[in-house]
């Protein structure tokens, strides 16, 4: 494994060990995740885009139902130099606030592959069996003559979870990550 990748295999690690246990620390919760297909923005590309649709399987409704949609994305700049951009993930189907975390001037003794995350709360008005969500993940660099060019990639993960004890029989979670031309 390449040392770029590393990072992103520990965030993947860490985000499927949290999805295991924080939807209902008493109830019941299950996840998935996929990995970005990674891109390069620079001056000519200054946008990476991807569409993410989550589908919940299971008898609706379903108590106490709560979820994320999470996306944790590694800038690393191609010369070496800290990386900035900016992190939207924007739901399509849910009436509420887009998560955004702009990264930029940070210490210059860190290194240059930076990673951050944004998260969502999923599953808000799911009402028959599947329930299907949509959100748009977009990774931006400021368009610039002299910033690097940022490869990117990561990983996104969707959660779900109940108040019930038992998980409801034929509950399961799909995520499929495109990335948009």
């Amino acid at each position: 494994m390449s040392t770029r990748l590393i990072p992103c295999a520990l965030l993947a690690a860490g985000a499927a060990a949290s999805i295991a246990t924080s939807p209902a620390a008493t109830g019941w919760g299950i996840g998935t995740n996929q990995a970005l297909d990674p891109a390069t923005i620079d001056n000519t590309l200054t946008t990476a885009r991807y569409a993410v649709h989550a589908v919940l399987h299971g008898a609706q409704p379903i108590a106490g139902l709560d979820g994320t949609v999470e996306a944790d994305v590694q800038f690393v700049a191609r010369d070496g130099s800290t990386p900035s951009g900016t992190l939207e993930l924007a739901s399509l189907t849910n009436d509420i606030p887009p998560s955004t975390v702009i990264y930029g001037d940070v210490d210059p003794t860190t290194a240059r592959e930076r990673g951050i995350s944004v998260v969502l709360d999923g599953w808000l008005a799911c009402e028959s069996d599947p329930c299907s969500e949509d959100y748009e993940l977009t990774v931006h660099r400021d368009p610039g003559a002299g910033l690097p060019a940022l490869d990117i990639s990561g990983t996104v993960f969707i959660s779900a979870g109940g108040t019930a004890k038992v998980q409801p029989p034929n509950t399961s979670v799909e995520l499929t990550v495109t990335r948009e031309p």
